[in-house]
């Protein structure tokens, strides 16, 4: 969505004070269609005309521990430096509200498999489900960089944002800000400039490994599951039974040892290890293991406590702010929390 269409939209959301009807897209991912839902909010000096649309269609789940007296199941000591977890995208549904008029704490997702942050701390999400990635910015607003629900093959250099992903599976970005995408359903690796111009990178289709010496572009690459880079820009592609590298000049090989993956980990400054496991995330430091969030079962639970008294579910990936602060793709809540430290 354009820009002027967007600030229409919000002109048409908050404007009225007296009752307004609003039309919410609820897409049903799997079967493929839309359906408009006809909700109407009363307007007041108090919530905006969003929130109210939403909770009159979609109430917020209610966030109760999974077992209220259940002990928490945690081999790990919980972390001295406890923060405070909050729900920053999703709403604990799963699905797409509209085109990204809703601000990301109203918005729904469907299973965020992978979350990043930039300097800027503006926040990267792979909705899987929803087959987008996806930008929170530091004001709260999304919007999709990437991909829609369509089954369309996808066209070279278009806009992507009209590029139809079949099953991305990882993300990650070069010293020029230009972000790459792996789609293990097309057996590709799609690149996304600062325009948003979407363009073929590396793979010709195949579900084979193949091509080492020439162009990425040519090669096979066997469903590509995860991506990582190094200083000079050369990327990593984790492929079924292989690693293949890419030079900035687009050629690829086979590597002999490749390195673990480290996808969907966060290092800090101070070379601290921050991993999903389980539904905690746990932290690795100077040889010690310690809990930061999750009490070890799963559920939805915890917003504006402790984390480590949170409740996560199928957590797959954790990132690091500018400010330290940890986010987190709950995946099984279809929502990205936000652990908050105080300085």
């Amino acid at each position: 969505m354009n820009h002027k269409a967007k600030k229409a939209a919000y002109f048409f959301l908050s404007a009225a004070v007296l009752a307004s009807t609003v039309f919410i897209a609820d897409y049903a991912v799997k079967k493929g269609f839309a359906r408009a839902a006809l909700v109407t909010a009363q307007q007041t000096a108090g919530p905006s005309a969003q929130t109210q649309a939403r909770d009159a269609y979609f109430p917020p789940p209610q966030q109760t521990p999974a077992a209220q007296n259940a002990p928490a199941r945690t081999e790990f000591p919980f972390d001295i430096n406890r923060g405070t977890i909050s729900t920053i995208a999703g709403i604990g549904r799963a699905g797409f509200t509209g085109n990204d008029i809703l601000t990301a704490s109203q918005s729904m997702l469907n299973r965020p498999c992978a979350v990043r942050a930039d300097e800027y701390a503006n926040i990267y999400i792979l909705d899987c489900g929803n087959r987008r990635l996806r930008k929170i910015f530091p004001s709260g607003d999304i919007t999709t960089i990437a991909g829609n629900l369509k089954n369309d093959f996808p066209k070279n250099n278009s806009s992507a944002e009209k590029f139809s992903l079949q099953n991305p599976t990882d993300f990650i970005w070069n010293s020029r800000g230009d972000i790459y995408i792996s789609d293990d359903a097309l057996n590709r690796i799609f690149k996304v400039d600062e325009n948003r111009l979407l363009t073929f990178f590396a793979g010709n289709g195949e579900d084979k490994n193949n091509g080492d010496g020439g162009l990425a572009l040519n090669a096979g690459i066997a469903r590509p599951w995860a991506l990582d880079i190094d200083d000079d820009d050369n990327i990593l592609v984790y492929a079924e039974n292989a690693v293949r590298k890419i030079d900035p000049r687009g050629i690829i090989n086979s590597v002999p040892e490749p390195p673990l993956s480290m996808r969907c980990t966060a290092v800090d400054a101070d070379g601290n290890l921050y991993e999903a496991r389980g539904n905690q995330i746990l932290k690795f430091s100077n040889g010690e293991t310690s809990v930061i969030a999750g009490t070890g079962r799963a559920g939805y639970y915890g917003d504006g406590l402790p984390a480590d008294m949170a409740e996560l579910n199928n957590p797959s990936c954790v990132a690091l702010g500018p400010d330290g602060s940890v986010y987190i793709a709950d995946t099984g809540n279809n929502v990205i929390r936000k652990i908050t430290y105080n300085k």
